[in-house]
């Protein structure tokens, strides 16, 4: 009797030659070469999600891969955080409220007071600046939290949500106001 059988070395043996000749990638390679390429001349691109912004000056921001949003960034002093995320028309909330909600309840803060909200609308792109304060839990479900500031730039076109949220300590709000005001400065809505 004449079976025919596939032997799997001549697989393994292709397997270890690629991973020898080109090398395995870390993690940290993976999440570089991921970002990478939506970055051109320092500025983020993301078709799909359809918007683009400025890369945040690294020698103030360090760049995190939060995998919750699009983009993360942390501040050098390590009081601050820049975090950027958009969608497509996914949530069934209105804007800008419901979609300011939705980031707050995604970041888990609580007691939020609302300080300013101003409509930045032009040009066909709907843009609110909001400005609150809140507080995040040390742990989840914890009613204790630390008190911080947020101030969030949201922005809709056609059927693209983008959101900017930048997170710093109260007293230090008016000292990274500016900072903040760049990075809102640099997103478009494409």
């Amino acid at each position: 009797m004449n079976r025919s059988s596939c032997h799997p070395a001549p697989y393994v043996s292709a397997i270890i030659l690629i991973t020898t000749l080109f090398g395995c990638a870390t993690r940290d390679d993976f999440k570089r070469t991921f970002i990478e390429r939506y970055v051109q001349e320092g500025v983020y691109t993301n078709e799909i999600k359809g918007f683009r912004l400025n890369w945040p000056d690294s020698a103030s921001w360090l760049f995190r891969n939060y995998p919750e949003f699009d983009l993360s960034f942390d501040h050098v002093d390590g009081r601050s955080q820049i975090l950027v995320t958009g969608v497509n028309n996914l949530i069934r909330r209105d804007f800008p409220d419901g979609f300011h909600d939705w980031m707050f309840d995604r970041l888990q803060a609580h007691s939020v007071t609302r300080l300013t909200i101003d409509d930045l609308t032009a040009d066909g792109v709907e843009k609110f600046r909001i400005v609150s304060d809140c507080r995040f839990s040390m742990r989840f479900g914890e009613s204790f939290g630390v008190q911080r500031r947020t101030d969030v730039l949201l922005l809709r076109k056609d059927r693209h949500w983008v959101a900017v949220v930048c997170i710093c300590p109260p007293d230090h709000y008016e000292e990274k106001r500016d900072a903040f005001e760049a990075v809102f400065d640099s997103v478009d809505i494409l």
